[in-house]
């Protein structure tokens, strides 16, 4: 259902924040990583960071749920984590006043290069 919304409503940023926040949430459960990275959770959260830069609570929370999502044994992802990796990066330098953002985006970052991303 979270990734239907974000289909849906992916335009509308506090609903992709709220997506970002359930699937940061839920991340740690069996099986739950994968079936998300599946459904294209990784690309969605990719395009909404893309999409609103200037929004620091969803970088906060895409981050976060990417961490998630990489983390703890899920598989690798398929598709190039490039562009996310940049859009990280430079939603870091916009946001650099914001200790939150810059601890998800951080510890995002560390997962990604620990998993060789």
């Amino acid at each position: 259902q979270v990734m239907a919304a974000v289909r849906r409503h992916g335009r509308n940023c506090a609903v992709v924040v709220q997506a970002a926040a359930v699937l940061r949430g839920l991340g740690g459960e069996a099986g739950f990583q994968q079936a998300m990275l599946d459904l294209g959770a990784a690309e969605q959260l990719t395009d909404a960071i893309r999409r609103f830069p200037e929004d620091a609570g969803l970088l906060e929370q895409a981050a976060g749920a990417l961490k998630c999502l990489v983390g703890d044994g899920a598989q690798r992802i398929q598709t190039s984590l490039g562009e996310t990796i940049d859009l990280i990066v430079d939603g870091m330098l916009l946001h650099a006043q914001s200790a939150p953002v810059q601890e998800q985006c951080c510890a995002a970052l560390g997962v990604f290069a620990a998993h060789e991303l």
